[in-house]
């Protein structure tokens, strides 16, 4: 076979070789585009779905610093000396609850075994031939002990509505629950972030009130602190004057820093939800 005719042939099977493969490596490529479609849509979904719980967030935010706004221009120069200060739509009450109970089972096994052997034998000529069986039985006891232990307390929400912060006692108002307690009772009110723990003298369970901002809370925190303190300042008008403008201030600027991060997350969204393809520019003769 000439060396041409050898170049033809082998040119012929790596052709056929080729064509048997080529569905294959299309099917693949073809999945590998649909995969990454997959991921890239789920990535898209997971991503406006966390940014729209971030704008819900913001807008509660700003709920909630319009509603203290207002009550801080209410009271003008000092507190009122009765009646609502500031009253916060939206916030959450929590409560100590008892969790869950826990069961732990332990056990012993004891066990005592009996085996025996039977056999058959006969010999065969000078052979001898036999045959050998072994049966056992297992016979045991199960001792086993049960312990429950009480759940732990947990703080668990149990009801949304008004934050209430009266002249001399703070509350709570909700579809099922209200909470008060009055500042001769209170043992301590204490801001954790986004949340005041109120613990009074007359109940053994603490409760919990929950807002959306920070700043908010420690609004309330420090007008509380102010209340309870007034009665043994010498100028309780002067320091209350103060704190108001005070106050005032810090919230004008939040709302601020609030209503930009609102705005930078809705236009994310937006481009989120309608993205703009890739455009190649032309030339223009």
């Amino acid at each position: 076979m000439s060396p041409k005719t050898k170049l033809v042939l082998h040119i012929i099977a790596v052709v056929a070789t080729a064509g048997v493969y080529i569905p294959f490596w299309v099917a693949w490529i073809a999945y590998e585009k649909w995969h990454e479609s997959k991921v890239n849509s789920y990535q898209l979904s997971e991503s406006i779905k966390n940014i729209k719980f971030e704008i819900s967030d913001l807008e509660e935010s700003l709920t909630h610093h319009s509603a203290i706004g207002d009550s801080l221009q209410k009271c003008g120069e000092v507190f009122p000396s009765t009646g609502v200060i500031i009253k916060i739509p939206l916030a959450r009450l929590y409560e100590s609850r008892t969790g869950a109970s826990v069961t732990s089972t332990t056990g012993t096994f004891q066990a005592q075994t009996k085996t025996g052997t039977v056999g058959v034998g006969t010999k065969l000529g000078p052979i001898g031939l036999g045959v050998a069986a072994s049966k056992g039985e297992t016979r045991g006891s199960t001792n086993s002990s049960s312990i429950t232990l009480p759940g732990r307390d947990e703080m668990t929400k149990i009801d949304e509505g008004d934050f209430i912060l009266f002249v001399d006692s703070v509350s709570f108002s909700g579809a099922q629950f209200s909470r008060s307690v009055d500042f001769d009772s209170l043992l301590s009110s204490k801001v954790l972030r986004n949340e005041i723990l109120v613990a009074s003298k007359q109940s053994e369970k603490n409760w919990l009130i929950a807002l959306n901002s920070d700043a908010v809370t420690s609004y309330i925190g420090q007008i509380i602190e102010f209340l309870t303190n007034a009665k043994a300042s010498e100028f309780p008008g002067a320091e209350a004057n103060s704190l108001l403008e005070k106050l005032r201030k810090q919230n004008v600027e939040d709302t601020a820093l609030f209503k930009d991060e609102l705005s930078r997350k809705i236009t994310e969204l937006a481009e989120l939800e309608n993205p703009v393809p890739n455009q190649i520019g032309h030339k223009q003769n």
